[in-house]
């Protein structure tokens, strides 16, 4: 019955709620816009004392943070690396106008949980449940001036009287540089391949590579390659733009889309003959003399994994952009 008189109540707000701003979803104050700083991608090293709680320990991890539910919340996913183990967390932040702080709720994969508050000047406090005991948990954030790093430190009380150092860890912001590593090794890839640089192209793909374009997903065979080499022999040129890119890092994975406009050319009748056989050649390309020239645009979707080598693509779409309208 408490439960049906709480939905109640809740209906009955929301439509006050909704009858008095319609058609104006709520949008997430200044205060909310301030958890923006921990949105992207982090690497961290640390290290914890021994403690009632256990053995002392290096550690290590990445952390990924994100908007969710139309901005009013900032969801962390922590995986941290360890001699006992490896764990996941998952920490969901907000704003009280009450307290004017920032609740948190946190739950790990070995079952322990935590929920408390930060204040705006970056120190912490709350309490964790851990092997069946509840705990005592507070600690600092300290940010780097310029947003790309943080240490965190905490304490653990089993009383809340008596405080021993938990944790210390230092944090660094890496999804822009591993963006620009991703792009990097598709710019260097689609280089290669115009420049008829076969060795360098297989040498960022992984080995069991797949590519879309008007089929389904197929492996690129040494045919394709051998195709390369055809119109390499035939002199047909070509140059490609890149823009309009847009990267996206999770961990080890990410995925890219972007604009390529592409421009063949060929005086030779053999390179002529090649690039008028292609089934778009009435739209794309246009004969002047003793030269073929064959432009489009096209849009690139890539998935991408990091190697120990460095990020390698795995799949591939290719889409060719329509010739507008005249």
């Amino acid at each position: 019955m408490k439960t049906l008189v709480r939905l109640i109540v809740v209906a009955c707000f929301a439509g006050v709620v909704f009858a008095q701003q319609p058609n104006q979803p709520p949008k997430p104050g200044p205060e909310l816009q301030k958890l923006q700083l921990w949105v992207g991608e982090w690497t961290y090293e640390g290290e914890s004392p021994t403690t009632f709680l256990g053995p002392g320990e290096k550690f290590t991890g990445r952390m990924t943070g994100r908007f969710i539910l139309n901005g009013f919340g900032l969801e962390t996913v922590d995986d941290e690396q360890s001699p006992s183990g490896e764990i996941q967390t998952v920490e969901v932040d907000t704003y009280d106008p009450v307290t004017q702080n920032y609740p948190y709720i946190s739950v790990s994969s070995d079952g322990s949980f935590s929920q408390g508050s930060v204040t705006m000047s970056g120190t912490w406090e709350g309490s964790s449940m851990a092997n069946g005991k509840r705990y005592k948990e507070r600690g600092t954030n300290a940010v780097a001036p310029d947003g790309m790093g943080f240490t965190r430190s905490g304490e653990v009380s089993e009383d809340g009287k008596t405080w021993v150092p938990w944790f210390t860890y230092h944090a660094t912001k890496v999804q822009d540089s591993e963006k620009s590593a991703v792009e990097a090794t598709v710019r260097d890839f689609e280089q290669a391949y115009q420049d008829y640089n076969v060795a360098e192209a297989k040498s960022l793909l992984t080995s069991d590579a797949r590519w879309i374009e008007d089929a389904f997903p197929e492996k690129i065979t040494s045919m394709e390659w051998t195709d390369r080499e055809e119109l390499k022999a035939a002199g047909v040129r070509s140059t490609l733009r890149f823009h309009d890119f847009e990267t996206h890092v999770q961990g080890d994975v990410a995925w890219v889309t972007y604009a390529a406009d592409a421009v063949s050319s060929a005086h030779s009748t053999e390179g002529q003959k090649l690039l008028l056989q292609s089934p778009t050649a009435k739209e794309d390309c246009l004969s002047q003399g003793t030269n073929v020239s064959c432009s489009a645009t096209y849009v690139e979707t890539e998935v991408l994994v990091k190697t120990p080598s460095g990020w390698k693509i795995a799949l591939g779409h290719t889409s060719r952009l329509p010739k507008p309208q005249k």
